[in-house]
């Protein structure tokens, strides 16, 4: 090779390295990201064994408080429809499908408090009819076979009975209840002297001696405003009342004071041991109970 010749190649060589040289052959596009999966969370589905819901009002839900559901005029229903319902509540506490349930929570000399309820024991809404007469008793009480005075309900602010027959319907869930808390009293109704009135006569009402309950264990039996028969809509209360303590008679010039307790505590509702002692005596001091 001649010399000229070499001295090309340093002319090539530059080139190439300031870029000049033959372009780039066309590379592949980059591959795509491979889509990732998600995982989408499962829709709730409708059960269809689960209990069916209402919307919580005074009239259905799973809890109904019964004073305020009988004051309130949206459950209000006349008269064909509360017939209707009626024999459908008549076949449901036959099958036990509808009951009541209660339990004393305070007892005193002449009140004890109590909780009602009516209970819906089917897995199904029940529609139930309810009661109430401007002279009649929306719980009604007794005890050994007799009435007692009517029982003190709390209701609601404003509420006053209509004349005459106030019909209202509740619904109640599955498992659910219509509650109300009522103040049972210990005193018999003993009816007066019924007076015989002629047609279409204004008469006085016959009067009513109210005599307490002895003191002891007594079943107080308490219904509901449900308008059905059925002997067994009612419950039964076992209330120990604690009654009026007898008075003991002393002889003339002389008092009656409480006496010793004999070295034991008697229960909170027993009656105090009584003696008498002369009057203007200074009574004996009792011994220590530790």
């Amino acid at each position: 090779m001649t010399r000229s010749g070499w001295s090309k190649w340093p002319l090539v060589f530059g080139l190439a390295a300031a870029g000049c040289g033959p372009p780039p052959e066309p590379q592949p596009p980059p591959p795509e990201p491979a889509a990732v999966s998600v995982p989408v969370p499962p829709q709730p589905q409708d059960d269809p064994d689960a209990a069916p819901r209402l919307a919580s009002s005074v009239c259905a839900g799973h809890a109904v408080d019964l004073p305020q559901a009988i004051a309130s005029h949206k459950c209000a229903i006349d008269e064909e429809e509360a017939d209707a319902l009626r024999a459908e509540l008549e076949k449901a506490a036959v099958q036990g499908e509808v009951g009541v349930v209660g339990a004393v929570e305070q007892v005193h000399e002449t009140t004890s408090v109590a909780k009602i309820a009516i209970r819906n024991r089917t897995d199904r809404v029940m529609e139930l009819p309810l009661l109430v007469h401007s002279e009649i008793d929306a719980f009604p009480a007794s005890a050994n076979h007799q009435s007692l005075l009517a029982p003190t309900v709390p209701w609601p602010d404003g509420f006053a009975f209509e004349t005459g027959r106030m019909l209202r319907k509740i619904r109640l869930e599955p498992g659910g209840y219509a509650r109300a808390q009522v103040t049972l009293s210990h005193y018999v109704l003993v009816p007066g002297k019924r007076v015989v009135c002629p047609p279409n006569a204004k008469c006085p009402t016959p009067m009513t001696a109210q005599l307490p309950l002895t003191r002891g264990t007594h079943a107080i039996e308490l219904r509901t405003p449900l308008y059905a028969t059925d002997p067994s809509l009612k419950a039964v209360l076992i209330v120990n009342v604690p009654g009026p303590c007898p008075q003991l008679t002393c002889p003339a010039g002389q008092q009656v004071i409480r006496g010793c307790p004999g070295g034991m505590r008697p229960p909170p509702d027993a009656c105090p041991r009584q003696r008498c002692v002369p009057i203007g005596k200074t009574p004996p001091t009792c011994p220590r109970v530790p």
